[in-house]
C-alpha cells in the first residue's frame, strides 16, 4: 500500500469468484451495472480515454466493463448517467476493480470516486471536494491476458459516498484515474432502510437510513404510558438499524397483551385501569354486557356497597321487619372468592 495518508478509511476484501451478493434484506438497490446490456456512459477527454466493452470477467456471461489504459499516465474521467436517489439520504457503493501495476519508480496511482448531486442530469464532468481513494490490494501486470484479470479483482464493499444526507433529486458518480491501467468491472449503489418494526406495542414504519428520530404509534387497544415519551420515538440510525425505544405504550384497560399487540377482555371478563396482568373473571354475580370490560356490573338483583372494587363480588338485599319497635334490620350478605363479608345497620321505620 502507499504510504500517503487518505482521509477516508475504506474497506477492502479481495475477490474469491462470483459476482456481488444478492442485496440483504433492508437494503435499496438504485443501480447495479452487471444488471445492464450496455452503459454508454461519458469519457474525458472524448476520444479513448475510457473504452466500455462487453467481457466475461468474474462473472458466467458478458458484462459492460469500462477500460481506461495509457502509456502517458494522463488522467482520465468517467461520468455515469444520472440516477434518481428515491428517497435515500445516504448512499454506498460495492465496486469491483482491477490496476495494472506501477513501474518500480512509481507508487500506485489510486482510482478516484466522485459523488456529484443535482436536481436534472449534468452536461459535463467536474470533480467533487472529497472523492473516494481507492488502491488496489494486488495488481496484474502488462503481460496478464484479459481472461486473467479475474486473478485481481479487488472488491470494495459498503463503501460509505456521503456523510451528510442527500439533498438533491438525484446524482452521477464520476471516476478519474491517472494510472497505467483499469478496468472497472461491476458497480453497485444502493442505500439501507430501517424496516418496519412492530415492537413493545410500539409501530414504527420504515425509513431510509439516517432519517433521525421518528414517531411511531401505539398498537390497536394500546395507549401511551403516563410520565413517558409520548408519542414514543425511536431513531432510524445511518446503518439502517432502529435505536432505543424512547417513551411507550401499555394496553388500554379492558385489554391484554398478547405477543405485540392487545385484544379485549372477551365477555365475562375485565382488566381495570392501571392494573398489570391479564384479564379477570368477573367476580360472582357479576357479568360484562361484551369485550373489552373494564369493570364487572352487578347482576339483577345483586348491588355493590360505594366504594367497593370490582374485585369483590355483588352481594343480595334481604329485609328483616321488627315487630316492637318499627326499626327494619338491614343485612348485607357479600362474598369474594376468598373470605364471606356481612355488614348490618339499622334503619327507622
Amino acid at each position: 500500500m502507499s504510504a500517503v495518508r487518505w482521509n477516508v478509511v475504506l474497506w477492502f476484501c479481495v475477490y474469491c469468484g462470483g459476482t456481488f451478493a444478492q442485496p440483504i434484506s433492508g437494503e435499496v438497490e438504485l443501480f447495479n451495472s452487471v444488471k445492464q446490456a450496455s452503459l454508454k456512459w461519458t469519457s474525458y477527454p472524448k476520444l479513448k480515454a475510457w473504452s466500455e466493452k462487453s467481457l466475461k470477467i468474474g462473472s458466467e456471461t458478458q458484462v459492460p466493463v469500462y477500460q481506461a489504459c495509457a502509456v502517458n499516465n494522463k488522467r482520465r474521467s468517467l461520468l455515469t448517467h444520472w440516477i434518481a436517489r428515491k428517497d435515500a439520504l445516504h448512499l454506498l457503493l460495492d465496486l469491483q476493480f482491477a490496476q495494472e501495476e506501477e513501474s518500480s519508480s512509481n507508487q500506485l496511482s489510486p482510482l478516484q470516486v466522485h459523488l456529484l448531486e443535482s436536481d436534472s442530469p449534468l452536461s459535463k464532468f467536474s470533480e467533487s471536494q472529497n472523492p473516494l481513494h481507492l488502491q488496489a490490494l494486488q495488481t496484474f501486470s502488462a503481460t496478464t491476458e484479459v481472461h486473467q484479470i479475474k486473478e485481481y479483482l479487488n472488491n470494495s464493499l459498503g463503501l460509505v459516498l456521503n456523510t451528510e444526507p442527500l439533498s438533491h433529486d438525484g446524482f452521477h458518480l464520476g471516476f478519474t484515474y491517472s494510472g497505467r491501467c483499469i478496468f472497472l468491472v461491476s458497480v453497485r449503489l444502493y442505500y439501507r432502510r430501517c424496516p418496519w418494526l412492530v415492537s413493545h406495542l410500539v409501530g414504527f414504519e420504515g425509513a431510509s437510513a439516517g432519517a433521525g428520530p421518528l414517531t411511531g404509534s401505539c398498537v390497536e387497544g394500546a395507549v401511551g404510558v403516563e410520565g413517558q415519551v409520548d408519542p414514543p420515538q425511536r431513531e432510524c440510525q445511518a446503518n439502517g438499524a432502529w435505536g432505543p425505544l424512547q417513551g411507550g405504550c401499555t394496553c388500554a384497560p379492558g385489554h391484554q397483551e398478547k405477543g405485540d399487540s392487545c385484544e379485549a377482555c372477551r365477555t365475562g371478563y375485565y382488566k381495570a385501569a392501571n392494573e398489570s396482568g391479564g384479564c379477570r373473571s368477573c367476580p360472582p354475580n357479576s357479568k360484562t354486557d361484551g369485550e373489552g370490560a373494564e369493570g364487572c356490573d352487578c347482576g339483577q338483583g345483586y348491588f355493590r356497597l360505594p366504594g367497593d372494587p370490582y374485585v369483590m363480588g355483588c352481594t343480595r338485599k334481604t329485609l328483616r321487619p321488627s315487630s316492637s319497635n318499627h326499626f327494619i334490620f338491614v343485612i348485607f350478605i357479600k362474598q369474594d372468592l376468598i373470605n364471606l363479608h356481612i355488614h348490618c345497620m339499622f334503619i327507622y321505620g
